[in-house]
């Protein structure tokens, strides 16, 4: 049996060995399970059945019940100036402006569940397109959607921000080593050569996005700027977020589609 996808496992007849490969895209244990399926599966078994079963039902409970009011109770985190979620940011300017545009609030947190799910979407596109080094560009968009979905998005977790900025300037440095063609090993002739060059003018847009991203969250950046309150309230990492979420979307988004118009050959 031969399995398409991230994964592949398969089993002797006798159900007692197992051997993995990377080949495919599903988990094979007797029924098909995709890797996100089981990432939920260990989220709901480490979250909630295993405390459940060390500490007990009702102390699971009353452990996570204070949890879960602090988030429904979390309207300071609106007016601290160091809050990098999208619809806090936008408050903050509209603050800074003279206008008082709280009475927006839902629409804006509407609207950053929307740039949510666009990622997750381009997440599924370049899985499913199978772009080279894929789990590493898709591990860096989620990364990037944090100030549209947590509230605090405070200062410290933008630690990833270095990490997706020195993955682009790889990409962009290495060229075709890097180019964002496909994982599989076996590609047509005709389009393998100029799927692995990159579009000057792409790159050059990538460039820009990048080295504005890295300008704004740099340390030197911060001290030049001397003003600790301003770098959190003017919302400098959440535009260096952003900078590089625009940078990938040019990217990914373009080869991705192109591959998944392709026909399948067999």
């Amino acid at each position: 049996m031969k399995a398409t996808g991230w994964f592949s496992v398969a089993s002797s007849s006798d159900g007692t060995k197992l051997a993995a490969s990377v080949e495919g895209g599903y988990i094979y244990t007797g029924v098909l399970v995709s890797p996100p399926t089981l990432t939920a599966a260990a989220c709901v078994v480490f979250l909630f059945v295993f405390p459940g079963l060390l500490l007990g039902g009702g102390d699971t409970m009353r452990f996570y019940g204070p949890l879960v009011d602090s988030f429904r109770e979390s309207d300071w985190v609106v007016a601290n100036p160091h809050s990098q979620y999208f619809p806090h940011l936008v408050l903050h300017l509209a603050d800074a402006t003279g206008h008082d545009a709280h009475a927006h609030l839902p629409l804006l947190r509407w609207i950053a569940c929307g740039v949510a799910a666009a990622n997750m979407g381009l997440i599924f596109l370049v899985q499913r397109a199978r772009l080279r080094h894929a789990d590493l560009w898709n591990f860096q968009l989620v990364f990037l959607t944090i100030p549209f979905v947590l509230k605090t998005s405070w200062p410290h977790d933008f630690v990833f921000l270095s990490f997706t900025q020195a993955l682009l300037a790889w990409r962009l440095l290495e060229g075709k080593k890097a180019a964002p063609g496909t994982d599989t090993e076996e590609r047509p002739s005709h389009v393998s050569a100029w799927r692995e060059r990159i579009p000057h003018r792409r790159a050059a847009v990538t460039f820009l996005l990048l080295l504005a991203s890295i300008v704004l969250s740099n340390m030197v950046f911060f001290n030049l700027l001397g003003d600790p309150y301003g770098y959190g309230f003017y919302g400098f990492l959440f535009w260096a977020n952003l900078l590089l979420l625009v940078a990938l979307y040019v990217e990914l988004l373009p080869p991705a589609l192109r591959r998944l118009r392709e026909p399948q050959t067999a």
